[in-house]
């Protein structure tokens, strides 16, 4: 039991330390992870399971939908537009408990996540207020 408590000490000291960049691949991460476990309870037959990790990845999407910064023009509004159609993909994976649906959306998010990750750490994006463009 101390070693749970401990651990979510660790998870929410890491996330309040965090800079934008990496909040956003910790949130491609962890939407990854629900979609995988997703498919395998989709695969499992288990609809319940896999009603409620798909639940935490829409979440987690709508979380990165609320958070872009609109005034970042077109990147901002092709992340919005991109959100909103895995959005979209993750209500239907849902409604048809369809692995190949869970499974796009996985490559969609791994894509992302990919392309973050090779934004140096020091060199964020950032525009003349200091604030990075988009997520």
């Amino acid at each position: 039991m101390a070693a749970g408590r401990a651990y979510q000490s660790y998870q929410q000291a890491r996330i309040n330390t965090a800079s934008q960049r990496e909040l956003i691949l910790l949130l491609y991460g962890g939407a990854i992870r629900f979609l995988r476990e997703a498919t395998d309870a989709i695969e499992e037959k288990q609809r319940e399971r896999a009603h409620h990790a798909i639940i935490r990845a829409r979440r987690i999407v709508t979380e990165l939908m609320s958070t872009l910064n609109h005034d970042a023009g077109d990147i901002a509004t092709h992340l919005y537009s991109l959100y909103h159609y895995l959005f979209r993909l993750l209500v239907e994976a849902n409604l048809e408990q369809s692995s190949a649906k869970t499974q796009e959306a996985i490559q969609l998010l791994s894509t992302l996540k990919e392309g973050w990750e090779k934004i140096p750490a020091a060199a964020e994006l950032k525009e003349s207020s200091g604030q990075p463009i988009a997520t």
